[in-house]
Parts: C-alpha cells; structure tokens; sequence
C-alpha cells in the first residue's frame, strides 16, 4: 500500500510531451464498499503554456472527505479492528490530451489517512509517493506511555497503537512482545486497521516493561511502559488524532479543576401594570446556556512527551475520557529536562457540547 497524509496537499501531476490538455479522475471509498463505478471526483485544465504545460491537481481536500476520527469504545479487546473511516482507498487516474482525445496516461492505487508531513517531510505528489510498504504506524510505537497501576479490565479505555496493514504486501508476520498474548493481525487478505492495547496482562497491572511489536524476527517499534501508582487523583485520558493520522494517548494523573461559564440574553421584562407582581424581577434571560472548562495536569513526563504535546496543539480532534473538548490556548512551552527537573503540563480544555442539549 502507498500511503497518503492527507492533510497535507496531495497532487496528481501529469507531464506527457505534446499534451494541451490534462484530466484527473479520482475514486474514493472505505472498506467494505467496493470502488464505485464513475469517479467521485473529476477534474480539468488546458495547459498553462507551452512553455509550461505540467498539469499539479491538489486532491487533499477531496480525500479528507472521507476520513472520519472515530474513538473506540473499547480498547482491551485482541484482534479490534479501528472505524474504517480512520482509512480510505484512492484510486488516482491521470489523462492527456494532445489533439481530441484524452489518453489514459497512469492508474495509481493509494490508502489515506489523516494525517500530516512537516515542512522537512518535503512535497506529496504521485512522483513523490511510491514507497509499497506491508505496514503503516498511524499511531507512534516508540514514545513512553505512563499508565496507572490497577487491574486489567477489557472494558476499559487504554492507550493503544494504531497499525495499518496491507496482508498482501507484507512479509512476515506481526506480532506482539509484552502484549496480550492471541494476536493474528497478519491472517486473510486485504488491508486494515488495527488497535493494539499498550499493555500486558495479569492479575494486575504493576510492573513496568517494554512493549514491542515485530515484523518477523525484526523490532519494528519499543515503548517504555511505566505504570505510576496514583492514590490521590483519578487519572483521566487524553486521546487525540496525532501527525501520522492515528490516535495517539497521554495520562493527566495529577489535579483537575472544573469551571462553568453561563451565557444568555438579557432584557427587561414587560410586565402588565395592573397586574404587577413585585416577585417577579425586572429583567428576564433567553438562551440560557453553558459550557464546562477543565484544567488538567499531566504528572511528571519524559523529555519525549514534547512531540505528543504538539501534535496535540496541531490536532483536529481531542478527548478527554471519551468526551470532546477544544484546546484553549494556542501556545505553550515545549520543557526541557536541562532547564526543569521534573516536566509537567498543564492543559485546559473546553467541553464541546453544551450543558443544556439544544441540539437540532
């Protein structure tokens, strides 16, 4: 599978000798559905000038039409395939024309997700996009996660790694170290997502360990697991959509502090004057509505934690213990151990929804 972020501008470039005219059809679907039969999409340019003829079709935005972050209910669970709207199928065709007709000039084959390139990442183009590869991290594998002691329960929303597998192009099977043991990701056909708990399981979650996941005998990603035993607060989870276009997951183990803010408007009321009632006021309120803030900490993090932080600043989309929320604030400073011995974050959140459902 070739791999699409399609966040970042995704173009279709076609340059044929002699061509005055170029054309882009694009299909799009998710799994299970098949491709559909005419193009979702399609799309047309005479050439700028012979001198520059490059026909650069920019599909990002059409793509992202059919990416949809959708939270998992459960996380626990061996073998759960994530929404297969975290994921599509592109299928790019190019034309030339150059007398009457358009020629078909490539048929290309692409999954995307949503995700992002940094600047350094360079452009995404079909020239530039032709890595086959049989696996695809949308979830980072590497960076420490911090879990909070307590008994293993399947029911319970844990971090977990996002993994995009085409079976028909990967060689080797994957499998887990220090995981739940009964994986079978590498089994039939096709292409998929899945969700692959950070954790090992016993009686008890108590011990701190590696956790590794493996394409044949090779280590393909290791996380520092540390459990932190936590006596005073709840932890709650941070879940949001990172820079490779999977879930991605940090503890806030220590204080929280929740506030309401109330809006409505106000006007004076009219009250019949032969009627007056003195308990009733002067001014009444309409649209009365609120919305929760939260503020939350982190705990004491690793140096590495930075990277999470500012994917989460970039993300589009953010729980907190499976609710929505917005990030308030468009700044923060990214710690370094040399300067601060031990690194917290503090990050404040709307609720995004409204105390009273107005919803229509």
């Amino acid at each position: 599978m070739k791999v699409i972020k399609a966040r970042s501008p995704f173009s279709a470039i076609i340059n044929v000798a002699g061509q005055i005219e170029t054309k882009v059809e694009l299909f799009l679907w998710n799994k299970p559905d098949s491709i559909p039969a005419t193009p979702n999409y399609t799309f047309s340019s005479k050439i700028v000038s012979v001198a520059n003829p490059i026909g650069v079709y920019n599909l990002a935005n059409e793509i992202q039409e059919f990416l949809n972050a959708i939270m998992p209910t459960t996380n626990g669970v061996i073998n759960q395939q994530d929404s297969r709207l975290m994921w599509c199928n592109v299928q790019v065709k190019t034309y030339y024309k150059t007398a009457t007709t358009f020629v078909l000039s490539q048929t290309l084959t692409y999954v995307a997700v949503n995700a992002y390139r940094s600047y350094q990442d360079g452009l995404q183009n079909t020239n530039t996009v032709t890595a086959d590869v049989g696996y695809y991290f949308a979830s980072d594998g590497n960076i420490e996660q911090n879990l909070p002691i307590g008994t293993y329960d399947a029911n319970y929303k844990y971090p977990f790694i996002d993994l995009l597998i085409d079976k028909d192009v990967l060689v080797g099977a994957i499998t887990i170290e220090n995981g739940i043991s009964g994986y079978n990701l590498t089994t039939g056909t096709g292409i998929d997502m899945y969700r692959i708990p950070i954790l090992t399981v016993g009686t008890a979650l108590t011990d701190s360990y590696l956790f590794k996941v493996k394409n044949g005998a090779t280590k393909i990603s290791e996380k520092q697991v540390n459990l932190i035993c936590e006596v005073k607060y709840t932890p709650l989870l941070l879940s949001f959509i990172g820079k490779n276009g999977g879930w991605e997951h940090i503890y806030c183990f220590k204080a929280k502090e929740e506030s309401i803010e109330i809006k409505d408007l106000e006007f004076k009321s009219n009250q019949n004057y032969f009627t007056f009632d003195a308990n009733i006021g002067q001014r009444q309120t309409y649209n009365l509505n609120g919305k929760k803030s939260i503020k939350v900490n982190t705990g004491f993090v690793e140096e590495t934690t930075n990277t999470l932080v500012e994917q989460l600043y970039l993300s589009e989309t953010v729980t907190l213990d499976g609710l929505p929320v917005l990030l308030k604030g468009k700044a923060t400073v990214l710690k370094q151990a040399i300067k601060e011995k031990n690194i917290n974050y503090t990050f404040e959140f709307d609720y995004n929804f409204n105390l009273i459902n107005d919803f229509i």
